[in-house]
């Protein structure tokens, strides 16, 4: 989305080194190219735009939850409480 991993970094408050790793790593992992760099840009890869649809959403899940939950718990008034 940013286009390059350093403006994906700052964005994440995170430094550039330590991004361009973890998704080599990832890439190694699974064994997929999510890349295509560039010296100017970087763009994903048909994989790549595969992959960040299935974790959009797992993050869409997973926000949903939460917020089911942390409304349950305000609903319930389940916490603690002093005198």
């Amino acid at each position: 989305k940013d286009g390059s991993f350093t403006k994906a970094a700052l964005r994440l408050k995170i430094g550039t080194p330590f991004l361009s790793k973890k998704i080599a790593r990832v890439e190694e992992t699974i064994g997929v190219r999510l890349f295509l760099r560039s010296t100017r840009k970087i763009n994903l890869t048909a994989e790549g735009k595969s992959i960040l649809i299935n974790v959009e959403t797992l993050l869409e899940d997973y926000r949903g939850f939460e917020d089911r939950f942390q409304t349950e718990k305000e609903i319930s008034g389940t916490g603690t409480a002093s005198i």
